[in-house]
């Protein structure tokens, strides 16, 4: 399996075409996988979410989007809700380490 092939394997993404029932805001995310298969999944369920709750949201976009990105990590550092949702108790055999597990990315 090539290098570019593995990555996708690994990429999660989410679309959201009318982010908040407004109709005008569209949310579209890649999460590439660096940090694990399991870190994308969370990553795209999570990361709109907390954008619709952030403060700045939707007229700071660029600073509430930093503030999701350090709350997301945060969440993956300290608690296990990630692995549960990545890992359904049915199936442990994936562990991964939350400091080698981190979003970010730059609004």
């Amino acid at each position: 399996m090539s290098e570019s092939s593995m990555l996708c394997h690994l990429c999660k993404h989410a679309a959201i075409p009318d982010l908040d029932g407004a109709r005008t805001t569209s949310f579209f995310g890649v999460y590439d996988g660096h940090g694990g298969a399991n870190v994308a999944k969370y990553c795209a369920e999570k990361v709109h979410t907390e954008l619709l709750l952030d403060e700045g949201y939707p007229n700071d976009l660029g600073n509430a989007l930093g503030r999701v990105f350090s709350r997301i990590d945060v969440q993956l550092k300290e608690y296990d809700e990630w692995r549960v949702l990545a890992n359904p108790p049915s199936n442990q055999s994936a562990k991964l380490s939350p400091d080698s597990c981190l979003c970010s990315g730059s609004p």
